[in-house]
Formats: C-alpha cells, structure tokens, sequence
C-alpha cells in the first residue's frame, strides 16, 4: 500500500476537525519525503445535520481514494464512526508538522499497518451483524481490552445512532452506568445475565419484545 496521509486543515490552514475544515491535503510520500499529492475543497461539515453528515463522510471516503490514513485536531460522532467501519487509521494532532507525517508514516505503515488491519478484523470496533434481520453482537470486554482508549460510549453510541437494528448482544465486564438512562430515553429493553466473571447483555426495541410475545400467545 501506498503511503498516504490525509490531514484536515481549516480556511487559515491550521489543523482542525470535521466541523470546522475547510479542505483536506492528501500527503504522499515518495522516497524518503512527503509532498502533497491532492487537495480536496468542499469538505465543510457545518451546518449538516446526522444524515447529511453521513452522506457527506461517504462522499469523503470515495474522495480520498487510496488514502487510508486521517489526522484531524479532534475526530470523532459520526466522522470517526465512519471511517472506522471503511477501517482507516484515525489520528488526532495539535499541530501540523513535516515530522508529525514521519511520525505517522512510521507508526501506522512501516511497522503496524499489517497487523493492525487483521487486529480489527480478528476484534471488531463496534456491533457486527450477524444475520439478516437486524441482530448484532459485539465483544466489548475484549476490544477494550484490545484498545484501551475505546472507551463504551464510543463504541456504542455511534452504533445506536446511525444502525437500524432488532437486538444487539453485548459482552462487556460490568454494565455501563450511563446504559439504563440511555435505554429509557431511547425506548430501549435490555436483559442481562452474568456468567464467569462476564456480562452478557441484550438491547432490543420495546416494540419488536412487544411483538414477540404477541405472536407467542
């Protein structure tokens, strides 16, 4: 794979995130230095609302090509989501630098990029189907365990948020405290169930429980 770096800069060219950039500068390096090898205008997030944000990154995405590389000032919602799932490599920065592209290049090509690609796809980020009915499950004691800095909101909130789905199965290590709130505002059931040290958690819509238990009388 080539190496390819895309960098998220506003209108004074200094480094920002999604809501704020004005264009992306898509970095290639060839022999030992690093130049530009494209520019993307239009990418401006502001003012969209969750689907249009979606589309948007999609468009992106397609954009970017090759490159699946970003480093924003802050990346994450949607954005971050997103481009997890199309499995690129996601760093924030404060500042833009010609060593912080060798840095990079360093890091997530010479010596991780192989095995971080099957890490993901051997411990997925975020709920997975199983079916075709809208069933998913996702091992979150042992990403985290994987990522330290996933942290549960990050890894769930996203999915709640951009996935139609009947029920999701969550393994984690204890049950998030912010769960129970999020499911009463979001019409949401759980059902729950300890086994060795380890929570088994379902989420499900009201309805389609509701649904169920008609069809069974």
């Amino acid at each position: 794979m080539k190496k390819m770096i895309a960098v998220l800069f506003d209108n004074e060219n200094k480094i920002t995130d999604f809501i704020h950039a004005d264009h992306i500068v898509v970095y290639g390096k060839m022999g030992d230095s690093w130049s530009v090898a494209e520019e993307l205008k239009g990418v401006r997030m502001e003012g969209r609302d969750g689907e249009g944000i979606r589309t948007h990154m999609n468009e992106i995405i397609c954009r970017l090509g090759e490159c699946k590389a970003l480093v924003g000032s802050i990346i994450t919602g949607v954005p971050y989501y997103i481009l997890e799932k199309n499995r690129f490599i996601v760093c924030e920065a404060d500042e833009f630098s010609d060593e912080l592209l060798e840095q990079m290049g360093t890091d997530f090509y010479d010596v991780k990029e192989g095995a971080a690609e099957e890490d993901k796809k051997e411990i997925p980020l975020g709920p997975v189907s199983t079916d075709n009915e809208g069933n998913y499950y996702f091992d979150y004691a042992a990403a985290a365990k994987k990522y330290p800095e996933l942290t549960s909101k990050k890894a769930l909130l996203p999915f709640f948020s951009n996935e139609l789905f009947q029920s999701v199965t969550i393994i984690c290590t204890h049950i998030m405290p912010w769960i129970d709130s999020f499911l009463e505002q979001s019409n949401l059931q759980m059902e729950s169930r300890r086994n060795e040290g380890l929570y088994t958690i379902k989420i499900f819509h009201k309805i389609c429980r509701n649904q169920e238990e008609m069809c069974n009388e």
